[in-house]
């Protein structure tokens, strides 16, 4: 017992240092050993262990390395199912998805382990968007996925397809950028845009990691009329920062919670109202 709680401080240590190969083998034999010696409690301590050196890992990673990340959270949630940090991530991670349901009751069970009024926040903020927007379709075709209401918005929903994959390949040419990683791309009427954001009634859009657009109540001569100016709405608000910045910094650690769910207000970008007609 006592060289399993030796070789688990090691490992612990390692994780701490950013040895994070080097911890995973300590820490696995560290397990092994205390498994043959019945000592449930110590077997406990190193699945703890172990979820927060996943947790380490995935979050020293580049936010284009989704999937990566995605499964160390869910090996964390193996070691320990009611990791936070692990629950609160992979809730992030499916809300930049759009996948509402997914991000919401990933939010509620961090907020079980460790109850935040930052969270709860943004727990009532997703609940307001799926009673908003929860029955919006979702196309996903190449860079983009595009969530939508209804097939009376399929026009807008095209069009700003069109004119994301143009403006695309032009930052791609002129700046040498490309997207990282799939584009989450959200068409609202105005009353959703500003109900689910909180946003006054001259923004445009806005960007948070996904691509928020209050276009829903176009119709396709509103778009012909004004093709020009949409195209300057999607094209330099829209997605150069998702070609040159990461997505809001939401990390969620043990100890520093509150501190890390508050996004700061530069990252969010609010797209000034430009009239189409």
């Amino acid at each position: 017992m006592n060289l399993a709680f030796a070789m688990a401080g090691n490992g612990n240590q390692k994780r701490l240092e950013g040895s994070f190969n080097l911890a995973d083998k300590k820490l696995g034999e560290a397990l092994a050993l205390a498994e043959g010696s019945g000592d449930g409690s110590l077997v406990s301590q190193i699945h703890s262990a172990r979820a927060a050196l996943y947790v380490d890992q995935a979050l020293a990673m580049p936010g284009s390395e989704q999937r990566r990340r995605t499964t160390l959270f869910e090996k964390a949630l193996e070691e320990n199912p009611d990791h936070a940090a692990a629950l609160f991530n992979l809730g992030q991670i499916a809300y930049q998805e759009y996948d509402l349901e997914t991000a919401l009751d990933y939010f509620e069970r961090a907020y079980q382990q460790s109850p935040q009024p930052d969270l709860a926040k943004l727990i009532d903020k997703v609940r307001i968007e799926i009673e908003e927007a929860g029955d919006f379709v979702t196309q996903d075709r190449g860079v983009f996925k595009i969530s939508f209401e209804g097939s009376e918005v399929k026009h807008v929903a095209r069009e700003t397809r069109k004119l994301l994959a143009d403006a695309e390949r032009e930052v791609g040419r002129k700046f040498v950028l490309r997207p990282k990683g799939a584009i989450p791309v959200v068409i609202y009427s105005a009353g959703q845009f500003q109900q689910i954001l909180g946003l006054h009634s001259w923004a445009g859009g806005a960007y948070d990691g996904k691509i928020r657009l209050p276009i829903a109540g176009l119709s396709e001569a509103d778009i012909d009329q004004g093709r020009d100016k949409l195209r300057e709405l999607v094209f330099m608000n829209s997605l150069m920062p998702c070609c040159i910045t990461e997505p809001p910094p939401h990390t969620f650690r043990s100890g520093c919670m509150k501190a890390s769910l508050r996004m700061p207000p530069a990252r969010i970008r609010i797209i000034r109202c430009c009239t189409l007609s």
